[in-house]
């Protein structure tokens, strides 16, 4: 997924270790459950950026015919 968020994949079986993937390079590295949980249950975690607003564009065309 190259949304830029991080995307919840549950699979059948239990596992402690997780691959999670760095958005910045694609570098993967494999992490403890246990440590994510961690950060989470610390408040460590970065809420996901939104994509900003697009402008008001209704001015922008009276100015346009003005010209």
């Amino acid at each position: 997924m190259r949304s830029g968020l991080w995307e919840d994949v549950y699979l059948s079986g239990r596992s402690d270790m997780a691959i999670v993937r760095s958005l910045r390079d694609g570098r993967q590295r494999k992490v403890a459950v246990r440590t994510l949980i961690l950060h989470e249950d610390e408040g460590l975690v970065q809420q996901p950026s939104l994509y900003p607003t697009l402008p008001d564009l209704r001015f922008w065309a009276c100015r346009a015919h003005a010209r």
